[in-house]
């Protein structure tokens, strides 16, 4: 996994982690287990066609 971290202009530090298809499915099935509430998914450049079917699969609340 590839991410980096950095601090926004109000002081508060972030963690931006890339993932492929795999890491995705991995994360939003963690989630629940450890009690968070949200995972936000943010592109940049192209995702594949799995990948797009793979979300839309999944409904967001």
């Amino acid at each position: 996994m590839v991410y980096f971290t950095y601090l926004d202009d109000s002081g508060i530090s972030h963690e931006v982690w890339y993932a492929d298809q795999v890491t995705l499915e991995k994360w939003v099935n963690y989630v629940p287990r450890r009690n968070y509430h949200d995972v936000v998914l943010w592109r940049a450049g192209g995702l594949g066609v799995k990948t797009l079917q793979w979300i839309g699969d999944h409904p967001t609340k």
